[in-house]
């Protein structure tokens, strides 16, 4: 019984280490709109090195962060998009999504 869970589990945090790292990826595609601006670029690029060096937990509610996590990327991603982006408020975006990356680091046995 326990083999077949630990099975599981192996999938469960694959899956969990493919969404960190795929994530890592499409905040580099952000940095198209953030060219001009080199605060907010290499507040990205921090993000997305905690992104790219996060290991996934197994724990249920990683799940739950993940989901806030896809949310808060497309609301940057929608916030960026537009032509007169707010500095700050990105920058407080960027701050809030790597605290959800904190939370998932926290959760590691």
């Amino acid at each position: 019984m326990g083999w077949f869970n630990s099975k599981k589990d192996g999938k469960n945090t694959e899956r969990d280490n493919r969404f960190l790292k795929d994530y890592a990826i499409k905040l580099n595609g952000l940095m198209r709109y953030t060219e001009e601006n080199e605060k907010v670029t290499k507040a990205l690029e921090k993000l997305q090195n905690d992104f790219q060096y996060t290991v996934a937990t197994n724990v249920k509610d990683a799940k739950k962060l993940e989901k806030r996590i896809a949310n808060m990327y497309d609301e940057l991603k929608a916030t960026l998009q537009q032509p007169a982006w707010d500095e700050q408020a990105v920058l407080l975006s960027i701050r809030n999504m790597g605290m959800e990356i904190d939370e998932i680091n926290s959760m590691r046995k």
